[in-house]
């Protein structure tokens, strides 16, 4: 096998980053690909500051035992999605802005092309559809993989519609996360499959089993409540201002605690803070290295998005023996966790906190036990990625 270039917009410990890491780790361990084979291509940075935090975050990660890393400009450099723009700002300033930015890493990737060639590259994985616009850029034989993870709006603007155009046509094969995900690539079934995020979740049992009083102590959490924790990162669209509602409006008998886990950007985040030094059932504990840790204490795990989420954080919550607490909206595909409803899984009318209250009630009456459930997918998911990287 040839070298491969697996290109990540994110190198964070959470959700698209974590998976992305697990999934690496188990190919190299496996001897699915040798170590030497591969090149680790991330987003660079121009402020120093972010320059810390991305080398501290490398030193914490499986990223940190390999030998070829590099910085390249992606679109994430510059902290945009190029994707998220209105239909109707398509004449605006900040579209001029993004072509601007689009302009200028393109340019900086011409450089990059003449690199790929030498290295005798034979594949290239990229980690997230808001990587597409490299597709621009990269050489015609190369196959290429990319794993979609983002549920987004394809007819919201040319420019979206252009993305889907350059996808289709240039990668070969197309990973999507789950059912709602491949929506938008299901016409295309010779190069689409659905592969679940890897989720190994052996050390968060044994913590739950063996250490659940002890971490209660070290992050300051009443043992004797019930614990819903919203993990992941802080922004407007995950819907930790309705969390924060529901800590305020539903904890009528005092039953509950709220745990807020992740990072955010400063505006946002610092609203999530002011709620939560007014009310006492709310906790923001900042992002935790070893997440295992807050879902050993965690028993109901809820996403507040205002569409039907099956991320990374949702298959944890499972896997570590947690409740799971899902908003849906009408139309939504739930096939994929239908074993579960009602069991594991619960799902509430989104952003509708009396909804959300009566799905606590059916799991306080349900019970809290793990109910034989695997703790992890691992030997599935390498089994369906090793083909993939077998082309």
């Amino acid at each position: 096998m040839g070298k491969i270039i697996f290109i990540t917009h994110d190198i964070g410990i959470y959700g698209a980053s974590k998976s992305f890491q697990i999934t690496l780790k188990n190919l190299i361990e496996k001897g699915i690909i040798k170590k030497s084979e591969v090149i680790i291509v991330y987003p660079k940075t121009f402020r120093k500051f972010a320059k810390i935090i991305t080398e501290k975050q490398i030193n914490n990660s499986y990223l940190k035992n390999l030998p070829n890393k590099e910085e390249w400009i992606l679109p994430t450099s510059f902290g945009i999605n190029v994707m998220n723009v209105e239909y109707n700002n398509i004449f605006s300033s900040e579209i001029r802005r993004i072509f601007k930015i689009l302009l200028l890493y393109i340019y900086w990737l011409f450089k990059y092309k003449k690199k790929i060639k030498n290295e005798s590259i034979e594949k290239i994985y990229l980690n997230s559809i808001i990587l597409w616009p490299v597709l621009l850029v990269l050489p015609k034989k190369i196959k290429i993989i990319m794993h979609i993870r983002e549920i987004l709006d394809f007819n919201s603007n040319f420019i979206a519609k252009f993305a889907k155009k350059l996808i289709i046509k240039k990668c070969h094969k197309l990973i999507a996360i789950d059912k709602q995900t491949a929506k938008d690539f299901e016409n295309y079934k010779e190069k689409l499959v659905i592969i679940t995020n890897p989720v190994d979740m052996k050390k968060a049992r044994d913590y739950k089993e063996n250490k659940y009083k002890y971490l209660c102590e070290k992050y300051k959490i009443d043992p004797k409540k019930i614990h819903i924790a919203l993990i992941g990162r802080i922004n407007r669209r995950k819907g930790h201002g309705f969390f924060c509602k529901l800590a305020k409006d539903s904890d009528i008998n005092n039953i509950f605690e709220f745990i807020i886990v992740g990072k955010g950007q400063n505006e946002y985040l610092n609203i999530i803070l002011e709620n939560t030094k007014k009310m006492d059932n709310l906790r923001y504990l900042g992002e935790i290295k070893n997440i295992d840790e807050i879902y050993a204490i965690t028993h109901v795990v809820i996403r507040c998005d205002d569409f039907f989420p099956l991320g990374r954080t949702v298959w944890e919550g499972l896997y570590s023996g947690c409740k799971v607490l899902l908003p849906l909206n009408k139309g939504d595909n739930i096939r994929e966790i239908n074993k579960y409803l009602n069991k594991e899984v619960f799902l509430y009318n989104s952003r509708d906190i009396k909804s959300v209250i009566t799905e606590l009630e059916k799991i306080i009456k349900y019970g809290f036990d793990e109910k034989n459930l695997p703790s992890d997918n691992i030997a599935e998911n390498i089994k369906k990625i090793k083909k993939i990287f077998n082309l």
